[in-house]
C-alpha cells in the first residue's frame, strides 16, 4: 500500500477552529481529552493487531478515525483510515507498518496543534 498519507498536513488549524466556531480553548479542551483516551485507543489498535482480530481491528480503527477527523488530524486520519481499510483485508503486517506512521504522525500532529495555536 502506498503512503500517500506523507504527503498531507498533519493539522489543519482553520479547519479546526471552524469545527468549533473560532473557539481555541474549546478546541485545546478536545484536544486535551483526545490526549487522555490516545494511549488507550492505540492499544486497542496494537492489541488488535496482534490478536489479529479483523473486526476488532476495524472498530478500533474507526474510532480512532473519527476522533482524529473531528480534531482536524489530517495525516493521522488517514492513516488510521489506511488501517481501518487494510483490517478488512486481513493484512496485519501491513497494519503494524501503518500503525508506527499512525502514531508518527498523531506526534506530528500534536506538536502543530501547540506550534498553530500557541499565538491564539
Amino acid at each position: 500500500m502506498s503512503d500517500h498519507g506523507t504527503e498531507l498536513p498533519f493539522f489543519n488549524s482553520a479547519e479546526a477552529l471552524e469545527r468549533v466556531g473560532g473557539d481555541v480553548s474549546f478546541l485545546r479542551e478536545l484536544v486535551d481529552v483526545f490526549l487522555a483516551g490516545m494511549p488507550e485507543a492505540i492499544r486497542n489498535v496494537t492489541e488488535a493487531v496482534h490478536a489479529k482480530s479483523s473486526e476488532r481491528l476495524v472498530e478500533s480503527a474507526h474510532a480512532l478515525k473519527s476522533a482524529l477527523g473531528n480534531l482536524s488530524a489530517i495525516r493521522a486520519h488517514e492513516y488510521a483510515r489506511q488501517i481501518e481499510k487494510i483490517a478488512i483485508l486481513e493484512d496485519f503486517e501491513e497494519a503494524l507498518r501503518l500503525l508506527a506512521l499512525l502514531e508518527k504522525s498523531i506526534d506530528g500532529f500534536l506538536q502543530s496543534v501547540e506550534k498553530d495555536l500557541r499565538d491564539n
